[in-house]
């Protein structure tokens, strides 16, 4: 099974759950309608959670650059296998160049091998 098809399963258990308390509530039996009502909403909660997982797991993805390049000017992680200073960069496309993103460096397009997008910063929290 893979998380697309657990999403799916998730969002269809809740569909169906929903159904249930509808068609039960009609027949007057609110007890079994409540049950139905909860599993579909912690379904739909489990969905919810499995998206966030599969976002997370495709942002730590690493994107080879002969399948496609980030939009130009747009800070990335790039791996640079032959860079002497680390092989790992920020750095952003400009023209036929990647420029590192203090500025300092640029290096040929073709010289990238794999990119993936930075993370989401920290919340900060102002009045703490």
């Amino acid at each position: 099974m893979t998380i697309e098809d657990a999403i799916k399963h998730c969002r269809d258990t809740a569909l169906s759950n929903a159904g249930n308390a509808i068609a039960y509530l009609k027949g007057g039996q609110k007890m079994l309608a409540e049950s139905c009502e909860k599993c579909a909403a912690e379904h739909e909660q489990l969905a919810k959670w499995l998206e966030e997982l599969k976002q997370r797991r495709d942002a730590e993805q690493w994107i080879p650059c002969s399948e496609r390049l980030p939009e130009t000017g747009t800070d990335v992680i790039v791996y640079y296998p032959y860079w002497y200073k680390s092989p790992v960069q920020i750095a952003h496309l400009k023209g036929d160049f990647w420029e590192s993103s203090d500025g300092e460096y640029d290096f040929p397009v073709k010289a990238v091998t794999h990119w993936k997008p930075l993370p989401e910063p920290p919340e900060v929290n102002e009045n703490a």
